[in-house]
């Protein structure tokens, strides 16, 4: 194991921390390296860590920056030549990092070895997608969702013909949990500073299917994943999504991507708005597609609904007067995504 890094970004999830840094203690005494990079939590978390694994190395950041910035900062501090990210809500399970380093020495074509997700008890995470395209920001997190909450395109973005219990090459696995070839990111910043959050995953994965790397998903090598327990606790989330985003397509799509995600977030954000208006249900009945989706509506939408704050916000927690007094925010925040 002397040849790997785990890296893992933390904010605000200090038990789950404990855990994911109990799961990997087998591999730094078996040699690898362990890096914490903590995002300016203030819950205790570095003195937890410290605590809880003083053979890692933590580093504390000084103010908040965001997932990718962690991520970053990690990648900056080793050299060596297999770099597995990892979530602070995430455990290793017995020989997830085996079974990936292994392919990854075996297979000298492959740039990614991705494990299977659990959710915590025991079932499946749907976590691995397709690369968005231009269709997808007009089928997803629009009013179209639920119009069409199994249509061709939300099928093939959320990958709904495959159960995920079965290994393969992929275009996009999460990066909650992965296993990096660093030979293949010939560059002193892994994920695109440009997108803070969301979607700079997802533009590794495709700057690495362009460069003609290969990235696979092993099923029998499994992480139990608590998905959104730091996200969730953010109030810019939505906001945040939108925005990485639009970031994303400008990248890859150029202006008329941009404009294109700009149209389709202003079509979802007048259903969000002429249901506050109306305080009632959306115009047409809410039906969330079961192909794994958890991105928001526009604007202080709920989190995701399989997240504790998403379970919450689902029960009702905002009032007819709280709905009224949101459309300021929404109104607000629209106008500035529009102009960026």
């Amino acid at each position: 194991m002397n040849e790997l890094t785990v890296i893992i970004p933390s904010w605000n999830t200090r038990e789950l921390l404990r855990r994911c840094l109990a799961s990997c203690e087998p591999l730094a005494r078996a040699g690898a390296q362990v890096l914490v990079v903590d995002d300016a939590s203030d819950d205790g978390s570095v003195a937890a860590a410290r605590s809880t694994a003083p053979w890692a190395t933590v580093v504390a950041s000084d103010r908040r920056r965001g997932f990718t910035a962690a991520v970053n900062r990690g990648w900056q501090l080793t050299e060596r030549s297999f770099v597995l990210l990892l979530n602070a809500d995430a455990e290793l399970m017995d020989g997830c990092a085996d079974r990936l380093l292994k392919h990854l020495r075996e297979q000298p074509d492959y740039a990614v070895a991705a494990p299977r997700h659990l959710n915590p008890d025991g079932s499946t995470q749907r976590g691995v997608m397709a690369f968005p395209r231009p269709m997808t920001a007009l089928c997803f997190a629009t009013p179209l969702e639920r119009w069409l909450p199994r249509g061709r395109e939300l099928r093939r973005y959320f990958m709904a013909d495959w159960d995920q219990e079965d290994s393969r090459d992929v275009e996009q696995p999460p990066a909650s949990a992965l296993m990096l070839r660093r030979a293949a990111v010939a560059r002193d910043e892994l994920l695109d500073g440009a997108m803070e959050l969301f979607f700079s995953d997802v533009d590794l994965c495709h700057r690495l299917r362009q460069e003609g790397w290969r990235l696979r998903y092993l099923a029998q090598a499994l992480v139990v994943h608590e998905r959104g327990a730091s996200t969730a606790q953010r109030g810019d989330f939505v906001v945040r999504w939108h925005g990485d985003r639009l970031a994303y397509y400008r990248k890859h799509f150029g202006r008329a991507g941009v404009v294109w995600v700009k149209l389709c977030t202003l079509f979802a954000a007048s259903d969000e708005l002429l249901n506050r208006l109306w305080n009632s249900r959306p115009v047409l009945r809410h039906r969330r597609p079961a192909l794994g989706s958890t991105a928001p509506a526009f604007v202080v939408a709920p989190a995701p609904p399989d997240t504790a704050a998403g379970a919450q916000a689902q029960r009702g927690q905002h009032d007819q007067r709280g709905q009224r007094e949101s459309l300021g925010p929404l109104l607000r925040d629209l106008f500035t995504f529009l102009r960026s």
